[in-house]
């Protein structure tokens, strides 16, 4: 009769172990690493869709796409341009924005403007002072390139560097991640 009993609680202490040990060698590590590092982050540019209609000389725009890979939502995060390679007469670091995402969430940020035949905007947001937060770059030659320096600070993590190249080919506006 005890056997009877033994084995039903033998195979679910088993399984709790079981389940305890999966948890805490794949499931926990994957999950710290994703709090520790929660973004996916990838440059584009061009014309970017926006929620408003295009205007008649819609100005083309590089943006980072960030995911928030974390289960958790994260708060209170600020994006900053860190550097421009040759530029020494802008102060830097620069403000861009602050911003919320949501699990699982694409959020768009952009950093930098341009419509053809004129100079290119580091875009933030609206400041108070002489010309508020908005700095000009000199025209870019043909052949030239900007080197960007982008920083996404986390209130409670790592913060995440990211570094693009800026450049126009044509008339349109192009990006990568270096």
């Amino acid at each position: 009769m005890i056997q009877g009993w033994i084995q039903p609680i033998a195979s679910a202490a088993l399984a709790v172990a079981f389940v305890f040990a999966l948890h805490f060698l794949f499931i926990a590590p994957y999950r710290a690493l994703r709090m520790l590092w929660p973004f996916s982050i990838k440059v584009i540019a061009g014309h970017i869709e926006t929620l408003y209609p295009p205007s008649q000389c819609e100005p083309q725009k590089a943006a980072l796409i960030i995911t928030n890979r974390a289960y958790l939502p994260r708060s209170n995060c600020v994006m900053h341009i860190m550097s421009v390679s040759g530029i020494d007469d802008i102060s830097f670091p620069r403000f861009i924005t602050e911003f919320s995402v949501q699990p699982g969430e694409p959020k768009q940020l952009v950093f930098l403007t341009w419509v053809p035949g004129q100079p290119l905007f580091l875009s933030g947001s609206v400041g108070a002072g002489w010309e508020g937060n908005i700095a000009m770059l000199p025209m870019i030659q043909k052949g030239a390139f900007y080197n960007i320096g982008l920083r996404i600070g986390v209130s409670d993590g790592e913060s995440n560097y990211i570094h693009c190249k800026i450049w126009i080919e044509g008339n349109s506006l192009k990006a990568i991640n270096i």
